[in-house]
């Protein structure tokens, strides 16, 4: 069974996703979307006045900024692409918005951009750090009663209108698990991947609709509200310098995660020897090499000094 999203790698970022609860602005008569393409910065909105966005070709986040957006889409061959080089060192971007979906053929892509060991390197590695707010309240209201909602959320909707919803082929769409249907990407030997794809539908609580100005259809929302969803065939690679590694890093690393399932990254190591820790012991020795920084502070569970049990 698929679901939702194909990722195609997804490591610790140097950032944070924070589910905020602040408000966003007055309601104001309806504006048309900002749309970016072509290579441009998608618009710097301020808190007074956020727009929807929709991400139809390559479009860069403007990093050091603050940009206040309400829903963000991101469709087929569009790449929202957020790359910490070429713009200072402790940059610290915050990108809010009440969504961001990414349908069939887009990508949410977040990097530092510069040749690191052969490879793209991670964002934060110029210190910098990037905060994705998604931001809203809870309007669904349960009646204990009834059983029923009294208010469900308007779940963010997909924007591509063709082939069929979220941009997924409709004869894919259609099946609802009827068949098996050939996936997005490859496996490792670089065959089809084949699945059943299961429709979409409205979350428990975000089943209320958006009226489409333009077909006066009441549309619903497959992910819910304050969401990043990533839909079949979408792509979500943030790639940060906490806890990852890119392969063969230092020429002393394990294998990374995309070559080696047991790989645990840099974010946590076995002891050499297996064994638990003492509160006599004064040396950890870890396996394999770590490159973990200066000031690291580590955790774990321990007890207080005093008689083993």
């Amino acid at each position: 069974m698929v679901g939702l999203a194909s990722v195609s790698r997804c490591w610790l970022l140097a950032a944070a996703l924070i589910l905020s609860g602040v408000c966003g602005a007055t309601a104001q008569a309806q504006v048309p979307d900002d749309e970016c393409r072509d290579g441009a910065v998608l618009p710097v909105r301020p808190k007074t006045d956020p727009r929807s966005a929709k991400i139809t070709g390559i479009c860069f986040l403007a990093i050091g900024r603050d940009s206040f957006f309400k829903d963000i889409n991101i469709l087929a061959g569009g790449e929202l692409r957020a790359i910490e080089a070429g713009h200072g060192e402790n940059t610290n971007t915050n990108l809010w918005a009440s969504s961001i979906i990414i349908e069939n053929g887009g990508a949410l892509i977040a990097n530092g951009g510069m040749v690191y060991y052969n490879a793209v390197g991670p964002y934060g590695y110029g210190g910098g750090t990037l905060t994705i707010h998604l931001y809203g309240k809870d309007a669904a209201k349960w009646n204990p009663g009834t059983r029923q909602y009294d208010s469900q959320n308007k779940g963010a909707v997909c924007k591509s209108v063709a082939p069929g919803p979220c941009g997924i082929p409709q004869a894919i769409w259609d099946t609802n698990g009827a068949s098996l249907q050939e996936m997005p990407g490859r496996d490792e030997q670089g065959n089809p991947i084949k699945d059943y794809f299961y429709q979409y539908a409205a979350l428990r609580g975000d089943g209320d609709c958006t009226v489409n100005s333009k077909t006066s259809k009441c549309e619903i929302g497959y992910f819910g509200n304050k969401v990043l969803g990533v839909s079949f065939g979408a792509t979500l690679d943030l790639y940060g310098h906490k806890g990852s590694i890119p392969p063969g890093w230092l020429g002393t690393s394990p294998p990374g995660p995309d070559e080696d399932p047991l790989s645990t990254g840099r974010s946590w190591r076995r002891l050499v020897d297996g064994q638990s820790l003492s509160w006599e012991d004064f040396g950890v020795l870890l396996r394999p090499y770590v490159g973990w920084s200066f000031q690291l502070h580590l955790g774990g569970r321990h007890r207080k000094r005093g008689k083993p049990r």
